[in-house]
């Protein structure tokens, strides 16, 4: 009997249980949801572990929002900021170590730079720098290392190295002014000097910029002219002079010697043309290394007379007999048709030949570009079988007011001839 009554009052509960269960179903998994009248566990003021700096690695430093390896931006002549985060090295523990400060060793003492902590966070300090003009000696960019100390209350400190990547000035250096080139009227194979003012940001102790001619790679015939461009190469005649700080002045001077000949829009000669335009460009190159743009600067050349050419109607001998009549016509010119060409002094010129000579103008156009003159010249009869007359012969010929003096010297033979010049016998009637 007391078994029965035991084995129902098992079953009994189960079914209490089972009858909880399934009522329970349908209602939220959160057991608390309906009993928001529950109050919570009030915090404990004990205090738990407390947390360590590792003593061989009690702090980790690093750029803020960096890693290990991230490395501070700077750049010549502009303020940087930096923040470097220092925290703890937490391990489990019972003593805790707070950082006491923290310090940059590296950068150069004649830098000015500070290294201070943040009002809004104790672990992060500000790295202030604003790298000198020329600290990177010339190179684009360096990166070097330094190292940032912190040091705990208790004494414990821990050193890392940190990148700092300096990079060169982007300052652009400009020209500011020039003088005695730009718009110019010179004549060809004149040299003359001008100057040119030039404004470097970047100036450094004792360094001064340069000035590039900058050579035509080719001709654009729609840009500022339409003649061929030349190619002056501006020499050095005086050492730039300060004249302000960073304003330098640069002086050059410009040979205009083998001016090129002048071109159509075509690209095709036009031998005729009197004068050129003339352009060069120039640059300034920072101490930095930075490059200006190129500024173009034109000027005109008026060409010279050109040198003058005779064309002979028919080939000049190298021999004449003695006693006979020579004649020959030849005209003189030059490349350019504009240029205007003579011989002065006729007589004068054919003065050093034998005989019976004559040198007269034939013809000419209406400005005298082309010149047609005759020779006529019978050989006095020689006594010696071979004798050499010069023919020197001295051609003007003059373009923009300028004249040019063309000696044109030939040597002509005159041989002896029986038949021209019969010998009379003695006491011949």
């Amino acid at each position: 009997m007391k078994a029965l009554v035991k084995n129902s009052f098992l079953v009994l509960n189960s079914l209490v249980v089972s009858t909880l269960l399934v009522a329970c179903a349908g209602d939220s998994s959160d057991p608390l949801a309906k009993y928001d009248n529950l109050n919570g566990v009030p915090p404990h003021t004990e205090e738990s572990d407390k947390q360590i700096a590792d003593p061989r690695n009690p702090f980790i430093i690093e750029i803020e929002g960096g890693s290990s390896n991230t490395s501070a931006l700077f750049t010549e002549g502009i303020e940087g900021i930096t923040e470097v985060r220092v925290t703890e090295n937490n391990l489990q523990g019972t003593d805790y170590i707070q950082l006491a400060g923290a310090a940059v060793v590296g950068i150069p003492d004649s830098e000015k730079f500070t290294f201070v902590n943040t009002d809004k966070n104790p672990n992060i300090f500000t790295l202030k720098w604003t790298p000198s003009i020329g600290f990177l000696q010339g190179k684009s960019s360096d990166t070097f290392l330094v190292t940032v100390i912190a040091k705990s209350k208790n004494g414990k400190g821990k050193e890392t190295l940190l990148p700092i990547t300096v990079n060169k000035s982007g300052k652009i250096p400009s020209i500011i002014g020039t003088s005695g080139i730009d718009g110019k009227v010179f004549t060809e194979g004149d040299s003359f000097d001008f100057y040119v003012d030039v404004k470097d940001p970047n100036i450094y102790d004792v360094s001064q910029p340069r000035i590039i001619p900058v050579e035509y790679e080719s001709t654009d015939r729609a840009a500022f002219r339409d003649t061929v461009v030349s190619k002056p190469n501006p020499t050095i005649t005086v050492n730039p002079e300060s004249q302000n700080g960073n304003v330098f002045r640069f002086y050059r001077r410009i040979a205009l010697n083998d001016i090129a000949t002048f071109r159509d829009r075509h690209n095709k000669e036009v031998p005729n043309a009197t004068s050129i335009d003339v352009c060069t460009l120039i640059a300034v190159q920072s101490v930095t290394g930075t490059t200006s743009g190129s500024n173009q600067y034109c000027f005109k050349v008026n060409y010279l007379a050109q040198a003058a050419t005779i064309t002979w109607a028919s080939e000049l001998p190298k021999q004449i007999p003695a006693g006979q009549e020579f004649k020959v016509n030849f005209k003189v010119g030059t490349q350019n048709s504009l240029s205007k060409v003579a011989i002065n002094k006729l007589s004068t010129q054919i003065a050093g030949l034998s005989g019976t000579k004559k040198l007269e103008k034939v013809s000419t156009d209406d400005n005298d570009k082309e010149v047609e003159y005759a020779l006529t010249w019978t050989p006095s009869c020689a006594k010696a079988n071979i004798k050499k007359f010069p023919l020197k012969l001295k051609v003007d010929s003059s373009l923009n007011g300028k004249s040019l003096s063309t000696p044109l010297d030939y040597e002509i033979e005159v041989v002896a001839s029986e038949e021209n010049c019969t010998v009379t016998p003695k006491g011949a009637k």
